[in-house]
């Protein structure tokens, strides 16, 4: 699915000159990538809830890595001045080149389950041949019980609760606080970087001011941001933040400042008009989102009140009310930019 949304943006970019249905498969496009990575991020997050909840921080840290390669690569591409076909050949080979790094790690776990396989089975053949004190009868029960525990987990995995009103209502009366920090931070951080900057620069002309920060400032931006979620997803193992209200509170504060910034710009007063400053203030709005994001579903994942039959559907509800708060932001956006302030 992927592909072929790369593809349709690929055909919309080479038709955007000659016809205005370019603008119809772009949006098309855009509905297969976002349909796409909700999916897998939904599934994906629902395999996690049967391992240590601070994996999580492995998806966390790697949906950041994405962020900042994607960004990255725009920012790169607009300094080196591609061509617009070259830009379109460079993006799919590098879909093609993840998805066959991809193809090569499952062909290597493959090829590894086997001997893992044969050490497990060697392994428990040799305690089958070992005389154990009442210590290690003790430790060797100790690790069966874990093993049933672990494999009627397995078992319970197969019964998962089904999304339905009654199960929504009863999952969501437990995770409520977190799903709903998770989705106004969202909200607030989607709604200054696809909005209130964008009017900003607009409106500042910084994008027909010579030099290449400011004709890209709206691209640095969007870099900015991605490494401060870059950096604040990947550091659950260094710093566990169970009180997620912080980052609602934190990035609350920087909506209500953009918003400012916006009004007071369009009434003829800046409060920031140094681009490096704003570029520092994203990375800042980056790192109380990122920080949200990877909180947020280590606490679900260990959640002590959440059974493991229902982790999965926690987990879905909180991804589902997170995409709501972007939809609105988006929404947001589309308001400010046409009737608010065109």
């Amino acid at each position: 699915m992927m592909v072929l949304g790369y593809l349709l943006i690929s055909v919309s970019c080479l038709l955007s000159s000659t016809t205005v249905y370019s603008f119809f498969i772009s949006l098309g496009a855009s509905c297969i990538h976002g349909l796409t990575s909700c999916f897998g991020e939904s599934v994906i997050l629902g395999y996690l809830k049967g391992f240590p909840a601070d994996l999580v921080v492995g998806w966390s840290s790697g949906t950041g890595f994405a962020g900042v390669v994607g960004a990255g690569l725009v920012v790169l591409l607009t300094a080196l001045d591609f061509e617009l076909f070259a830009v379109i050949l460079f993006a799919n080979i590098d879909l093609f080149g993840c998805i066959g790094t991809g193809a090569l790690l499952l062909a290597v776990l493959h090829i590894l389950k086997p001997a893992e396989e044969q050490i497990c089975s060697h392994r428990k053949g040799e305690l089958g041949f070992v005389d154990f004190n009442k210590q290690g009868r003790e430790s060797v029960e100790s690790e069966q019980k874990e093993e049933i525990q672990s494999a009627e987990q397995v078992d319970e995995a197969k019964e998962n609760v089904k999304m339905g009103f009654s199960a929504f209502c009863h999952v969501f009366g437990k995770i409520w606080y977190l799903c709903g920090s998770l989705a106004f931070v969202y909200y607030f951080e989607y709604s200054i970087f696809t909005s209130f900057t964008d009017r900003t620069i607009k409106k500042l002309g910084y994008d027909h001011r010579p030099g290449f920060i400011y004709k890209n400032l709206f691209e640095i931006l969007l870099l900015a941001y991605q490494c401060g979620v870059l950096i604040s997803r990947s550091s659950l193992k260094l710093i566990k933040i169970p009180e997620v209200w912080v980052f609602f509170v934190l990035q609350l504060s920087s909506y209500i400042f953009w918003l400012m910034e916006v009004i007071l710009v369009y009434n003829g007063i800046v409060m920031v008009k140094n681009p490096y400053i704003m570029i520092i203030l994203l990375f800042y709005v980056g790192l109380c989102g990122g920080g949200s994001y990877v909180n947020v579903m280590y606490c679900i994942i260990s959640h002590d009140k959440l059974k493991f039959y229902e982790k999965e559907l926690a987990l879905n509800i909180c991804t589902i009310l997170n995409d709501t708060g972007v939809i609105c932001a988006s929404i947001t956006a589309l308001i400010m930019s046409n009737w608010v302030y065109p």
